[in-house]
């Protein structure tokens, strides 16, 4: 059984996720990286809509994307 819970955390380290800002932006970003995804919604949301998001609350919105 533990070559099964290997690869059950690999997966869910490649689970691919998305964070989506709404219709009215249109931004979207897709990532197996939860950083990654993070820092560019960080950067998006300063530079387009001239705000601050700590991470805790950009995380709160990111979701799995269903396969």
């Amino acid at each position: 059984m533990p070559h099964h819970a290997a690869t059950h955390t690999r997966e869910k380290k490649h689970q691919l996720k998305q964070l989506d800002c709404g219709p009215e932006c249109g931004f979207l970003i897709r990532s197996h990286d939860e950083k990654e995804i993070v820092d560019v919604a960080r950067k998006h949301v300063k530079q387009f809509h001239g705000m601050d998001m700590s991470e805790q609350d950009i995380k709160k919105d990111i979701e799995n994307v269903k396969e």
